[in-house]
């Protein structure tokens, strides 16, 4: 508990407990933990090469990179991406470490 007040862990004791529950989920004791994420709908992941993803483990729309952010951002497949997501119809999400979720109105991450 010393730890967690003075600052010298970093994460929130359930946010280790969510990836406890992840490794044990991997080794076949247990379920993976919900995932909440709306991370590509504030973020998205740019390659050094130019292609777009609507997050690190989701691959972007094939095809050569978008001309600019914006147009990369807001093509139909792009869309058609983020709404999946949303969805929940995505397999990468069902075993997502790394979910973010980000209230609409927050300004920036705690």
């Amino acid at each position: 508990a010393g730890g967690f007040a003075g600052g010298f862990v970093a994460e929130s004791p359930a946010r280790l407990r969510r990836l406890l529950a992840h490794a044990q989920a991997g080794c076949g004791q247990g379920a993976f933990p919900p995932v909440r994420c709306n991370a590509p709908e504030f973020s998205a992941v740019l390659e050094a090469d130019g292609a777009l993803r609507p997050c690190f483990f989701i691959p972007g729309p094939p095809g050569p990179p978008p001309a600019s952010l914006a147009q990369g951002l807001n093509t139909p497949a792009m869309q058609a991406l983020r709404a999946d997501i949303r969805a929940q119809r995505r397999p990468e999400c069902a075993r997502c470490v790394c979910a973010k979720w980000r209230d609409p109105g927050q300004a920036e991450w705690p």
